[in-house]
């Protein structure tokens, strides 16, 4: 079976994760001039902005309805996660270089893979990150 997941009103959409309950999230486009933007679509609501601002991305979502992404703000990549109506941000492992963080996955227990700038002050380039919260049950 194959189901279109439309857009946000723009000429294009990516998914870029799915949990077992069918929840995806993306990127789509949006009505001009507004920039593209994080969706969400579930099977019973469709797609929807996800708010996570502006130039955003949802890049994974758990089974628990955790989802992570990125924003793109004038300084740099801001990384996220969401549950719910609440949202935190990612904090970088060298923030004095600017704000980057970019979330690619997360496990069930919330435990969140990605990227963050180098705290080695000579190291311009992106090093692996993992963010952790509690023990997971």
């Amino acid at each position: 079976m194959e189901i279109d997941l439309q857009t946000l009103g723009g000429p294009g959409s990516q998914a870029f994760s799915v949990n077992d309950a069918l929840a995806i999230v993306g990127v789509s486009d949006q009505t001009s001039p507004r920039p593209p933007t994080a969706f969400l679509w579930r099977p019973a609501t469709g797609m929807r902005v996800l708010r996570l601002g502006p130039n955003s991305e949802g890049l994974a979502i758990n089974n628990r309805g955790r989802s992570v992404g990125l924003r793109v703000v004038d300084a740099g990549v801001v990384g996220l996660t969401r549950l719910g109506g609440v949202i935190e941000m990612l904090p970088d492992l060298a923030p004095e270089k600017g704000p980057f963080s970019g979330p690619t996955g997360i496990n069930r227990c919330g435990t969140i893979v990605g990227s963050s700038s180098s705290p080695d002050p000579t190291n311009g380039n992106p090093v692996p990150a993992i963010w952790t919260k509690a023990a997971c049950d």
